[in-house]
C-alpha cells in the first residue's frame, strides 16, 4: 500500500476497517513520508481585487482550481514543507494549516501570553519535522520599538500545544529578522533573512545581512552567516526559497544600466553555509520575484508588468532564454507557490 497515492489510499480506507486502521497509524503515515506527485507539480495562491484563488499546476503548466475549504480571506502564507501549507490568519491570531493532497485543513490558534510586547512586529516560521513528519508553527514576537529579548512560542501537532522557547535556545538579540525576505525550508531547518545595524566614526549605519535558521530536531537558532561573494552582491530587497533540499538566495540588480534576475544555491547545515554557486543570472526588462521552480527547475517568477499592482507570472525557459507568460495575473506581491508533494499529514485531524 505504501507505492499507492495518497489520494488512492483515502479510497481504500473505506475497504474495510482494518485497512482504515492500517493506513491511519502514525507508523504507516511516518513510513509513507511525502513523494513528488507525477501529475502535479505545484500549488499556487494569488489574489485579484477581492477575490481568492487557489490552483495546482501539472508538469506542462496547466492550471487547475482548487476547493481549498475554508474561506481564504485573511489568510497569509507563511510557507510549505512536505506538501502542507501554512498561513497565518487575521491580525496574526491564529494559524491554518492545510494537506491540498488530502483537502484537509486544521485551524490552531494563538494564545494570549501577558508577558509578550505590548507594541509587537511579529514574525511567523513553518516546518515539518524530518522524521516524525510533525508540523511545527513558530511564532516569533519583538519590540516594534526599540530593543528587547524575543518572544518565541512553538506549536507542534502531535503535542496540539504552545510552549514557550527558552532564552538558550533563542537567537542572538543583536539582529532583526527580515518579514520581507520570506521563510524557506531546507536541510532540516526553517530559514529567515535577518541583520545588524553596525555604525561608523562618523554615527552613520549600515546593516550587515545574513540567515537566521531554527532546526526541527533540537528546536535551537543559529545566526549564520552568508558567504562574501554573495553577500558583496547581494541585491536588496532579496528574498529566500528552496529547490529541492537546498537553500536559495534570489533578487534584481542592475549593472550597467541592466537589469538582472540573480539567484545563488546555498548547501546549509543547521548552522552554517557548506557551499554555494550560482544558480543563474537572467536579464530580465522588468522587476521580477522568483517563487518557485518546475519539474525540470526552471524558474516561476512573479513580474512587474507595468500597470499599476497588477503582475504575471511567468516561466523561464532555459533553452529559448525565454519568458514565457503563463496567462495569469494577480495582484502584485499576493502570488505564493508550493511544491506539491504527496502525503498522509493531516489525515486524523
Amino acid at each position: 500500500m505504501k507505492k499507492l497515492s495518497a489520494k488512492s489510499l483515502l479510497k481504500f480506507r473505506m475497504v474495510s476497517k482494518s485497512w482504515k486502521y492500517t493506513i491511519d497509524s502514525d507508523i504507516f503515515g511516518r513510513e509513507y513520508g511525502s513523494r513528488q506527485s507525477q501529475t502535479c507539480c505545484f500549488t499556487l495562491k494569488f489574489n485579484v481585487g477581492n477575490e481568492h484563488f487557489m490552483c495546482s499546476a501539472d508538469g506542462h503548466m496547466s492550471l487547475s482550481l482548487l476547493n481549498t475549504n475554508f474561506p481564504q480571506t485573511n489568510l497569509t502564507p507563511i510557507t510549505t514543507s512536505e506538501g502542507v501549507w501554512c498561513f497565518s490568519f487575521g491580525c496574526n491570531v491564529g494559524a491554518i494549516l492545510w494537506n491540498p493532497c488530502l483537502r484537509k485543513f486544521y485551524g490552531i490558534e494563538v494564545p494570549f501570553m501577558p508577558n509578550r510586547p505590548a507594541l509587537e512586529k511579529i514574525v511567523w516560521g513553518f516546518g515539518v519535522h524530518p522524521d516524525t513528519l510533525d508540523p511545527t508553527i513558530l511564532n516569533i514576537s519583538s519590540w516594534l520599538y526599540g530593543d528587547g529579548p524575543l518572544h518565541v512560542l512553538m506549536y507542534t501537532l502531535n503535542s496540539d500545544t504552545w510552549t514557550v522557547l527558552g532564552n538558550d535556545r533563542l537567537p542572538r538579540l543583536d539582529i532583526t529578522i527580515k518579514r520581507s525576505c520570506g521563510v524557506a525550508v531546507a536541510s532540516s531547518c526553517i530559514f529567515w533573512g535577518c541583520s545588524k545595524s553596525f555604525f561608523n566614526d562618523d554615527g552613520s549605519s549600515y546593516e550587515l545581512y545574513m540567515l537566521l535558521s531554527f532546526d526541527l530536531i533540537n528546536h535551537q537558532f543559529h545566526v549564520l552567516d552568508i558567504p562574501t561573494q554573495v553577500r558583496n552582491s547581494l541585491p536588496i530587497p532579496f528574498y529566500i526559497s528552496n529547490l529541492g533540499n537546498s537553500l536559495v538566495i534570489s533578487g534584481n540588480l542592475i549593472h550597467d544600466e541592466n537589469r538582472y534576475i540573480c539567484a545563488w544555491l546555498l548547501e546549509v547545515g543547521a548552522a552554517v553555509v557548506t557551499s554555494w554557486r550560482v544558480l543563474f543570472v537572467i536579464p530580465s526588462q522588468n522587476i521580477a520575484k522568483l517563487l518557485g521552480f518546475t519539474m525540470e527547475d526552471d524558474p516561476i517568477v512573479e513580474v512587474f508588468s507595468g500597470q499599476e499592482m497588477i503582475h504575471t507570472l511567468q516561466v523561464y525557459d532555459r533553452p529559448s532564454q525565454q519568458f514565457h507568460n503563463v496567462g495569469i495575473e494577480g495582484d502584485g506581491g499576493s502570488f505564493f507557490i508550493g511544491p506539491y508533494k504527496e502525503s498522509l499529514i493531516l489525515l486524523n485531524v
